[in-house]
């Protein structure tokens, strides 16, 4: 006897607990729509009859619990909080229909002591022998004393045992058969020409010294064999064999939009920097505004945010200058770029490289679906060998949209890579050599600190910068400094590694400035 069970709606149900698992009754759970963040649009029900309907957000009971129906299966988004709770909780979950029946205890235990062989299983089905290498008419191998495979006399042309192969050497018929077998086993993506060569030949070499092998040595013999043919063979992976996943360095600086040191925006100008080596470039009369966005990348981590006008073609890029940026390598080389999009407007965004040089072209991906979805964007090219730039658009924007990017990747090859974060401190380090800013603390640095004889002593000292640049910088004082009996400091001749500034007196005696508080301090700006 089988139980039934119809569902025909999907069905979720859970308990919200605090840390130490007690049930919390009161709490607030928001069924959320995991592309938009927003409320769910589908019909909430109290039961799998569709009649009674639930509001959104749902009131756990008092015992921690919720449940609900929905229409069709899928996946939600649950955010949930109560008194007491710092923040929302929130966890993806998907909203399956259960299963249209159950089989009971009794019917397995029915089912498992019936030996009629109710399926009409076959012996080919449970794995027998074939009849031409079977040694019994069951069909069930026999072992011999050594817990062998007993081989069938009768079917000796089809043995592929050692001791046969070596018996049957005499004859003079192995050596093509075997060959082929061997050569078979060697064209692995990892094999090459010359590998199969050195192997066919070091065995085609050595049959001789097959024959004198005693039978219980072959197999032995064979393997190191094999083994020391293997060793010989050349093992080379190009970059089209390579898949997505396979973990190579990104070219990009801040290639996940984590660091933006001039802060989260808006960042509106034509040249602009937002995000930390990410400009915006704007056609006609097109406008933009670009800023940070907070937990709602592809793997929740912080994107760049993008809400654009269009009049002409515009876009958000990185240019990667090959001279200044001891990047001449790239010459000639095949590079792949990757990017994640999210927009709602179709044909409005996509990724494209453009170099210059001979030869030099925008290349384009396809364009976003604008199906309000992440979706990973490439585009691969070859860079010419006279080129100077290259510049990735992490959005090329064609027209009015708003957009999110994430996971930016560019790497040398014909196959775009899965993005890989980069250590924290290894991207800040990135973003350094670029731009950096020194502001001031309540510790009262940076300062410079003299005395003068009288008004008018020049004193002052060098600034180290963070990272080395690639270029001389342009330095920058930021704010008014406090001072005390001499000027606001003025800034010197600024190199790649440092740079030189310096206030006067205002009278005799020791004299201090220093930036005092963050609004204070120091910039140094390099753009190859």
């Amino acid at each position: 006897m089988t139980g039934e069970y119809d569902v025909a709606r999907a069905h979720y149900q859970d308990t919200v607990q605090d840390r130490e698992g007690n049930a919390i009754s009161g709490a607030s759970v928001r069924v959320l729509d995991p592309a938009t963040g927003l409320l769910l649009g589908a019909t909430l029900y109290v039961a799998d009859t569709g009649v009674l309907t639930l509001a959104n957000p749902l009131t756990t009971d008092s015992t921690g619990h919720f449940a609900f129906y929905l229409d069709t299966a899928q996946r939600v988004r649950l955010s949930t909080t109560a008194a007491g709770w710092s923040s929302a909780s929130t966890l993806d979950v998907d909203v399956p229909i259960p299963p249209t029946s159950y089989a009971l205890a009794t019917d397995l235990t029915g089912h498992i002591g019936n030996l009629a062989n109710p399926h009409a299983v076959t012996a080919a089905q449970a794995g027998a022998i074939p009849m031409t290498q079977k040694a019994a008419a069951s069909g069930v191998a026999a072992l011999n004393a050594s817990s062998l495979v007993v081989q069938d006399p009768a079917s000796a042309d089809t043995e592929r045992n050692p001791n046969t192969i070596v018996k049957r050497n005499a004859g003079g018929d192995i050596d093509a058969r075997y060959l082929t077998s061997v050569y078979s086993m060697t064209t692995e993506a990892e094999s090459n020409s010359t590998g199969v060569s050195r192997l066919v030949g070091k065995i085609g070499a050595d049959l001789t010294a097959m024959r004198s092998v005693s039978a219980a040595g072959v197999y032995d013999f064979i393997k190191s064999l094999l083994d020391a043919a293997y060793s010989a063979i050349t093992h080379t992976h190009s970059n089209s064999t390579l898949t997505a996943d396979v973990a190579r360095s990104n070219l990009l600086t801040n290639g996940g939009f984590q660091t933006w040191q001039r802060g989260g925006g808006w960042f509106t100008a034509q040249n602009a920097y937002s995000a930390d080596r990410w400009q915006i470039f704007l056609g006609g009369t097109s406008t933009i505004q670009v800023g940070k966005s907070l937990d709602n990348g592809p793997s929740r981590e912080n994107t760049l945010n993008g809400m654009y006008t269009h009049n002409a073609n515009s876009g958000v890029i990185q240019t990667l200058k090959l001279t200044t940026d001891g990047l001449l390598e790239l010459r000639g080389r095949t590079v792949s770029f990757s990017v994640y999009l999210w927009t709602g407007t179709a044909n409005a965004v996509r990724a494209a490289v453009q170099t210059d040089g001979t030869g030099g072209a925008t290349t384009y991906s396809a364009y976003h679906t604008g199906a309000s979805t992440w979706q990973r964007l490439s585009v691969t090219v070859t860079v010419p060998d006279t080129a100077t730039t290259i510049t990735v658009y992490t959005a090329y924007l064609t027209a009015s949209c708003t957009f999110y990017a994430a996971q930016a990747m560019l790497t040398v090859g014909s196959v775009a890579a899965d993005y890989v974060p980069l250590h924290p401190a290894d991207d800040l380090e990135r973003c350094l050599r670029y731009y950096e800013t020194t502001v001031g603390d309540p510790a009262g640095v940076p300062s410079i600190r003299g005395n003068g004889a009288g008004a008018g002593t020049q004193f002052g000292g060098t600034f180290f910068y963070r990272a080395v640049k690639p270029v001389p910088p342009t330095f920058t004082r930021v704010g008014t400094w406090t001072v005390s009996n001499c000027n606001q400091p003025t800034l010197g001749a600024a190199g790649r590694y440092a740079a030189d500034f310096y206030t006067t007196t205002l009278a005799a005696g020791a004299a201090l400035t220093w930036a005092s508080s963050t609004a204070d301090g120091v910039t140094v700006e390099a753009n190859p």
